[in-house]
């Protein structure tokens, strides 16, 4: 690969003042839209860390570089490479496929591939030319495959395969051929499909974000079977911001292991200990207090009000005061969804955690109000000194395993799209400087997704449970365990995992399979969090096991 500069200067400089100058360049592959007008393109990969040209006296006008392809920096190792985010205008349609998800009926189980067309359903039917398409999938333990547009998952045993399709057509305007083939026993596509669906974008779908469908799979105008499918749409940020490529996640990467402050000083509230500390979770002063204890970063829990202000705060529900007369319950639970900011901190607002201490005296109830609590994203950036990073873990209600839900009464929620462009348009503003170190995690598989492709600023992780008895799990199926959860993250280019220490510290394999030497070479970060690492023995070992960050309540501790 050949890179040619030229350099324009002002004749009044010197040589000196010329030479001491380094170029910065960065090497990108994108796709360009076919029509010769358009300047726009998908961005595929990119280079994380600039590459530096020193220039001499001899080479003030002109320059030539010679680079190796695949791209290699100058300790002849690869170089790490992000794999490319949604530019402005641009969308993504994501099709997840979980287990058995293809029903064929008086067809016997084979093996099954797929592949999709995009077409543009606008004034008539047209196939779609400028689009970006993607596909991978994964079992428990690792990335199966990673082609383009057509693989065997179907139908085989705890494998997610994901396909997704970018364009900058409207969203409304997208209608989805998906055709089902058989592969012979030679390994030859069939000339024929078995079936084949259509799936039409319309109001509903753009205004949820992410949907269930079953779709009915024709043959011959017969319907022959079903597939069931999650369609997860991604919109671009359109942020200036999007388009600038000298700084992404570099500052974030080869670190050693950080103590991470969990809600600032740590819990208050559901570890059995009332507050008759100084220092209430998710407060300014306890996060303060825990940077001058040690933290390099705090772990914070962020949600939006009802006028969309991202606030602090680890619940989906406020209880305020119930009227005298009631004989039920003295507190009220509302929805933080239901109430403005200034609602929040004009009223007597509690925090959840006053449900499971109804007993407290008046003095200890001002722990849980608001004159305390619920500082907003803007106060945390503009009061806590630039140095201390921050993990900011984006709540959203989720299905569990057991058919209930995060939220009973299923309050209604701003669709994931809205919800993350206000809390990254919030974290933009505030981080201009880029002084503080900022990652982003969540319990979301497809929030994972949607942050990951809307910017390249913020490091997103996926943040699990893992196997557990202490709550009931999620129902998605990328949830289930840590294992899984790694190949998720893996397979969709997400910058690391934040894993539960009670699976972590019982099975050495999956802390093998998270400090592998793929792991390693791909920058994975993986973090630990849990009651667990509040025992000094265990965060010592899985600090000596490689872990890069340890989020625990006792951060005035022994690290």
């Amino acid at each position: 690969m050949c890179l040619s500069l030229r350099r324009q200067f002002d004749l009044n400089e010197s040589y000196e003042t010329l030479a001491a100058e380094a170029i910065e360049y960065k090497y990108f592959i994108a796709q360009k839209m076919s029509n010769l007008k358009d300047t726009r393109v998908f961005l595929k990969q990119i280079e994380y860390n600039p590459r530096k040209l020193e220039l001499t006296n001899s080479s003030l006008l002109s320059y030539q570089v010679v680079d190796k392809w695949p791209l290699i920096d100058s300790d002849n190792k690869p170089t790490r490479i992000d794999h490319g985010w949604l530019l402005n205008n641009e969308n993504e349609v994501q099709f997840h496929f979980f287990k058995h998800p293809l029903q064929l009926w008086h067809v016997e189980s084979k093996n099954l591939c797929y592949d999709i067309v995009p077409w543009k359903a606008n004034n008539g039917l047209y196939e779609l030319k400028d689009y970006c398409a993607h596909s991978s999938d994964f079992d428990e333990n690792q990335i199966v495959n990673d082609k383009k547009t057509k693989f065997n998952a179907f139908n085989c045993a705890n494998v997610y395969s994901s396909y997704r399709i970018r364009t900058y057509e409207n969203l409304s305007d997208l209608l989805f051929q998906i055709n089902v083939y058989e592969i012979e026993e030679s390994g030859k596509l069939s000339d024929k499909y078995l079936a084949t669906g259509y799936f039409k974008i319309n109001k509903s779908v753009i205004e949820s974000s992410v949907i269930d469908m079953d779709i009915s799979m024709l043959n011959s105008n017969q319907i022959v079977g079903s597939l069931k499918t999650e369609v997860l749409l991604i919109t671009s940020l359109n942020e200036e911001s999007n388009y600038k490529i000298r700084k992404n996640y570099n500052y974030h990467f080869n670190r050693s292991c950080i103590p991470i402050g969990h809600r600032g000083m740590g819990k208050t509230f559901d570890a059995g200990t009332l507050p008759g500390t100084e220092y209430v979770e998710n407060t300014i002063d306890s996060f303060r207090e825990a940077y001058n204890r040690g933290a390099q970063m705090v772990e914070f829990d962020v949600v939006l009000t009802k006028d969309n202000i991202p606030i602090v705060y680890h619940d989906f529900m406020f209880c305020i005061d119930r009227l005298a007369e009631t004989n039920s319950s003295k507190y009220l639970s509302i929805g933080v969804n239901q109430l403005t900011y200034d609602e929040v901190k004009q009223s007597r607002v509690f925090s959840q955690k006053i449900l499971k201490n109804t007993d407290l005296s008046d003095e200890l109830q001002n722990f849980f109000t608001s004159k305390f609590m619920f500082p907003t994203l803007k106060e945390m950036c503009t009061q806590l000194d630039s140095k201390l990073g921050f993990n900011v873990e984006i709540k959203y209600p989720l299905d569990l395993e057991d058919g209930s839900h995060e939220i009973s009464n299923h309050l209604k929620w701003l669709n994931r799209n809205q919800y993350v462009d206000r809390i990254l348009k919030e974290l933009y503003e505030c981080c201009q400087d880029e002084q503080r170190c900022v990652i982003i995690s969540t319990f979301d598989p497809n929030l994972c997704s949607i942050i990951r492709m809307k910017q390249n600023k913020f490091p997103v992780l996926f943040l699990t449970n893992g196997v557990t008895n202490k709550w009931v799990p999620y129902k998605d199926a990328r949830c289930k365990n840590t294992q899984r959860s790694f190949s998720f993250a893996r397979a969709e280019s997400l910058h690391g995992i934040v894993a539960h220490a009670e699976e972590l510290t019982k099975d050495l394999h999956i802390i093998n399979l998270l400090f592998s030497d793929t792991a390693k070479a791909a920058n994975f970060l993986a973090y630990s969090w849990g009651d667990e690492l509040n025992d000094l023995d265990k965060r010592q070992q899985l600090t000596q096991l490689g872990i890069n960050g340890i989020i625990y309540d006792r951060i005035n501790e022994s690290f």
